[in-house]
């Protein structure tokens, strides 16, 4: 259960500004409305610079743009739920933040299927999502032909003297080699870190359901489901993280 602590503490032990907690907060809206009315050009003016160093703008903006016009996926109510410094040096302003937003999804009927098929489609593409991020983060609507999928991500907040204001970079669970190109090292060791102790901690709750369904399960654990599992680990003696006054 070390791990379980090891999260517990990374997640308490955050102390910065309520002032830079309120401009994060409010450039990650403004980031993420931009995304939800399908603004490629907008939503790319929070992207970390560093990124289209790697990736020219043109072709970032083909790939969003490509992204967005795909009418059957719907981004919204995008909220921020924690933030964490990683750190505040003379080199930047790093912070990671974690939010809960909902992705619809939509399952348009071709005029021509058969009303059988539709409805079986329908049933199978519900059941996938609902295997896929866990049953409780899934609800369909028939009548709608919608599925809305309720999800937790993470993106790093970063400001650096080079350039006004907060950017963005969205953080997957496993770090990556794009990461790994942009921020500095002592940053991309905790990030590392954290993400150990989080597959450690989806580890243990696999073998713990294991042990109480009495059986072994042989299937290699999807990333989708590594933040439902944490969340149904027992949490025990948790007020040991709480940062001291």
């Amino acid at each position: 259960m070390k791990y379980l602590f090891f999260l517990l503490f990374f997640y308490s032990c955050s102390a910065f500004s309520q002032l830079d907690s309120l401009e994060i907060e409010t450039a990650f809206e403004a980031y993420f409305l931009n995304i939800e009315n399908r603004n490629a050009q907008g939503s790319m003016e929070y992207m970390h610079p560093a990124i289209f160093d790697l990736i020219p703008q043109e072709m970032m903006l083909a790939l969003l743009e490509e992204t967005v016009s795909d009418t059957s996926i719907l981004m919204s109510d995008a909220s921020v739920t924690s933030m964490l410094e990683l750190e505040d040096s003379e080199q930047g302003h790093y912070v990671l933040v974690v939010y809960n937003y909902e992705m619809s999804v939509y399952d348009y009927i071709d005029s021509t299927a058969i009303i059988e098929d539709v409805e079986s489609d329908f049933s199978f593409l519900a059941d996938f999502y609902k295997e896929l991020y866990s049953e409780e983060r899934v609800q369909s609507f028939p009548d709608e032909r919608k599925i809305v999928i309720n999800l937790d991500k993470e993106l790093i907040a970063i400001s650096e003297p080079i350039y006004e204001g907060w950017k963005f970079l969205e953080s997957p669970d496993s770090p990556n080699q794009m990461l790994q190109q942009i921020l500095p090292a002592s940053i991309m060791t905790l990030l590392e870190e954290r993400s150990e102790a989080r597959h450690q901690a989806a580890q243990e709750a696999l073998e713990n359901i294991e042990v109480e369904a009495g059986q072994e399960i042989n299937e290699e654990l999807p990333e989708e489901t590594i933040d439902t599992l944490i969340e149904e680990l027992p949490v025990e003696n948790s007020e040991e993280s709480e940062e001291p006054e």
